[in-house]
């Protein structure tokens, strides 16, 4: 079966090595009838971890687009492009990443508010802009 949204928060980076967590993708991908959403720690190695990801879907999706029987796709959010990740060339040593805060479940912490960065991408199948 295929899934309107299809979501990998926080996972990829148990993977033992980039093979499985490449082969994670894929399958993740084609379960995915219209948003694949990849969220990993706002860290180096999570923002690693999504534009590995990011370069086999843009890589799936450019190969698709010269066959007529798969669906294209596009990266929906953050980025408003599909070239190289510019945060990527440019070594100030910060990833691309976002910050939330949160009160955690815990009845003993309830007034303690925490921030969590993380680095996410959102692909979408179909046309730009369908």
């Amino acid at each position: 079966p295929r899934f309107d949204i299809v979501v990998s928060a926080f996972t990829l980076f148990e993977l033992p090595d980039r093979k499985s967590r490449l082969q994670a993708i894929l399958a993740l991908w084609r379960k995915t009838e219209n948003y694949l959403v990849l969220v990993e720690q706002g860290t180096h190695a999570g923002f690693k971890i999504i534009n590995e990801a990011r370069d086999l879907i843009l890589h799936l999706i450019e190969s698709s687009s010269k066959r007529e029987d798969d669906p294209q796709g596009y990266i929906f959010s953050p980025c408003p492009h599909e070239f190289k990740c510019p945060k990527i060339s440019v070594d100030n040593g910060i990833p691309c990443n976002f910050q939330a805060s949160y009160i955690p479940l815990s009845l003993k912490d309830a007034r303690i508010t925490r921030k969590e960065r993380y680095s996410y991408v959102v692909f979408k199948k179909g046309k730009t802009h369908e």
